[in-house]
């Protein structure tokens, strides 16, 4: 009894002892039932916890996010696309679809919605043949912005997210498509839709009604697995894949993406929906979101030129900078360094981009943003003149000319001083050759006189 005594006082004063100094312990990740997972922080990618992100897995429909984001980056919204046969000829039986016909009209916009809300693999054919000419080319459009984005554990074999053994991605992959794809605002409206109505066409005479797939964002199919605070994003379902499900979730300033693949029903209970939900409950909890920057506050100023009544330009943060710590964390040392464009000249529009500031924490960049002016700044004609004069009078060629015929002086006098010395130095050897001369006459005659008195 003595020493469970001993054990109970022990452990309180550690507590205690902890409590006062402000340390507290994080919380343990949740227990996950999927093959692999991944929580990371949307605003940089940082990793809260992973379990087998780098493992190759069958990314089912989540591969439809690719897909999304290929068609916002190369199609207008409004734009018309006509289905073709071979596009919806293709697609597997039994994969989801909203019956698009052959010769049947639709928007870029409605396609999405299929695609992203409904899960609708012709969509995505469709799409794909819109954008490169051939589904077939779309894949290889699909590999190759993979790449681009570091996706290096990925690749794409169709565009529906149907099984093929080499169809393959990775929970890390996933991530950084989702962090990619939720930076497109019409992509972030999507995914977070939970119902979509799809007029009649000339081919389809009754609405379409799209429910959403994500059961996080939409109670209509089943309100069990709702979470408040879900933003999207993609579902993913086939037999060898498993249940798939890529979300995203904000609360009090945090963004949060989860990753989850390869899960069962368990219980009656969909495992995708339920490991997401507590690894959001697990980083909402767990971590807390520090501002390094906010939008709007004033970071900078640089010169600028020919502007009225003004000499310098006030540069704004063009975003937002955060990192996530531990709840009971002290954020380090905030640093940033500024690149900005140099002979800023007006006019300049407010919110025109004039520099990058990148964010530190302990010498670590945890991101940058673009520094934007805060206003608008009139071009001023008179002190653009001044300033031309100015800059003449202070430009270094205006003295070249100066500068030149000092030069040429300087050299003429050296070569001038030069040929003095060379035309002395000439006149003495030529002095000196005429006194020899004069030696060598005189000892000749000295040497006639003795021989001829010699005689």
């Amino acid at each position: 009894m003595n020493g469970r005594l001993v054990r109970i006082t022990a452990f309180v004063v550690m507590v205690l002892m902890l409590l006062s100094l402000g340390v507290s312990v994080m919380a343990e990740p949740p227990v996950t039932q999927a093959g692999a997972v991944l929580l990371i922080n949307a605003d940089n990618g940082d990793i809260l916890y992973g379990k087998n992100e780098n493992e190759r897995m069958f990314p089912a429909s989540t591969t439809k996010i690719m897909v999304a984001l290929l068609a916002l980056e190369n199609l207008e919204l409004d734009e018309m696309v006509t289905a073709t046969a071979s596009a919806v000829s293709l697609l597997p039986p039994g994969h989801t679809n909203i019956g698009i016909l052959n010769e049947e009209t639709l928007s870029v916009r409605n396609l999405l919605y299929g695609l992203l809300v409904s899960s609708a693999g012709d969509a995505a054919n469709v799409l794909g043949e819109r954008i490169s000419g051939s589904v077939d080319e779309f894949i290889k459009l699909m590999n190759t912005r993979a790449l681009e984005l570091g996706m290096k554990n990925t690749n794409y074999m169709n565009a529906s997210g149907a099984h093929n053994p080499l169809h393959y991605t990775t929970a890390a992959d996933l991530a950084i498509l989702a962090r990619a794809a939720m930076q497109n605002e019409t992509f972030r409206e999507i995914v977070k839709t939970d119902v979509y109505i799809i007029p009649p066409t000339e081919k389809y005479t009754e609405e379409r009604r799209l429910l959403n797939t994500n059961h996080l964002v939409s109670k209509k199919k089943s309100a069990k697995y709702f979470y408040k605070y879900a933003t999207g994003i993609k579902t993913g379902f086939t037999n060898d894949a498993k249940r798939c499900l890529v979300a995203s979730a904000e609360k009090n300033g945090i963004s949060l993406i989860t990753v989850v693949l390869g899960a069962d029903v368990v219980d009656m209970q969909m495992m995708d929906f339920v490991d997401t939900t507590n690894l959001f409950e697990y980083g909402f909890a767990n971590y807390k979101s520090e501002s390094l920057v906010s939008e709007g506050s004033i970071v900078a100023q640089a010169p600028i030129k020919s502007a009225k009544g003004e000499n310098r330009v006030l540069l704004e943060a063009g975003g937002n900078v955060s990192k996530l710590i531990g709840v009971s964390e002290v954020l380090g040392e905030v640093t940033h360094t500024d690149t900005i464009e140099k002979n800023i000249k007006a006019p300049i529009e407010r919110g025109q981009v004039l520099g990058e500031a990148e964010y530190f924490v302990d010498g670590v960049s945890i991101g940058k943003i673009p520094l934007i002016s805060t206003k608008d700044y009139a071009f001023d004609p008179i002190k653009n003149v001044l300033g031309v004069v100015a800059s003449i009078f202070t430009s270094p060629w205006l003295y070249l000319p100066f500068v030149l015929f000092f030069l040429a002086l300087v050299i003429i006098r050296q070569y001038n001083y030069n040929k003095r010395r060379r035309e002395r130095a000439e006149l003495r050897r030529q002095q000196k050759e005429q006194e020899a001369e004069k030696r060598r006459a005189a000892m000749k005659k000295d040497i006639y006189v003795k021989d001829f008195l010699n005689k």
